[in-house]
């Protein structure tokens, strides 16, 4: 927990990495802080901010992002500096950029409203979208001034489950009742390749919210309590971590490693 892997010492990044062994050899795996925040709102139209999770992965600090929001604003995602809003379901699709303390310091809007679809989450320039839950699933690669520039339709319609979070070349979906779930795996240019089921029991009402290369954060419910899972390399759980208990009329919208 507060690291990342950067790269082995010799600059390759892959990670997994096969390596064959020919010789005696030497593999340092090269680490850089980095600091995890959860992205929480009070409900639909409230008020929100992050928390910073120390080392023993409960909230350390607090940010103040923003008072109540009202008209149906959702944040629903936060990366490196900035955060995804939707105006509800449908509505109206905008960025924040955020300065050091948290707060919002530039409004970029992203598209009008787009009715039934919701933006479910933000990886670098890629918006991850849906059309309601069990409806097509696509990507936005966003250009100049954060303007979609393509669109890439991932399924046509995958009845029953909802696209959660988008990480690397990870889609993350669940089924609507809770379980199963998995991840498509995406190549280069964003073709889903594979189907990896994750490989661990989920109580019943308990919602994916979002996901980094090494952490997922899952909540039982609006308002209950919430969690990390510990990431392998391969996406599947290894260790589960308390953040908090129920904390009534609370959403955790996304998380982040910065």
């Amino acid at each position: 927990m507060g690291w990342k892997f950067a790269s082995w010492s010799d600059s390759v990044t892959n990670n997994p990495r096969t390596v064959a062994v020919v010789s005696n050899k030497t593999y340092t795996a090269n680490f850089t802080a980095a600091q995890t925040a959860v992205l929480l709102q009070a409900g639909d139209g409230g008020l929100a901010g992050q928390w910073l999770l120390g080392t023993n992965y409960l909230p350390a600090a607090w940010l103040p992002m923003t008072g109540p929001l009202g008209a149906g604003w959702v944040l629903r995602a936060i990366n490196q500096t900035r955060v995804l809003l939707q105006q509800g379901t449908g509505g109206m699709i905008g960025l924040w950029d955020l300065n050091g303390s948290g707060a919002p310091t530039r409004w970029w809007p992203v598209y009008g409203s787009l009715p039934g679809w919701i933006a479910r989450d933000l990886d670098g320039n890629r918006i991850l979208l849906q059309a309601g839950d069990g409806g097509m699933v696509g990507l936005w690669t966003l250009g100049t001034n954060n303007v979609p520039a393509a669109w890439k339709v991932l399924y046509s319609s995958i009845p029953g489950w909802v696209a959660r979070g988008l990480s690397g070349n990870r889609v993350l979906l669940q089924f609507a009742s809770g379980a199963p779930s998995g991840y498509w795996i995406l190549d280069g240019s964003n073709n889903v390749t594979a189907w990896s089921p994750i490989n661990a029991a989920l109580p019943a009402g308990w919602i994916l919210r979002s996901l980094t290369d090494s952490y997922m954060l899952l909540q039982a419910g609006d308002g209950g309590m919430a969690g990390l899972w510990d990431l392998d390399a391969n996406g599947q759980p290894m260790a589960w971590h308390p953040i908090t208990g129920a904390l009534s009329g609370w959403i955790m919208r996304g998380l982040d490693q910065q």
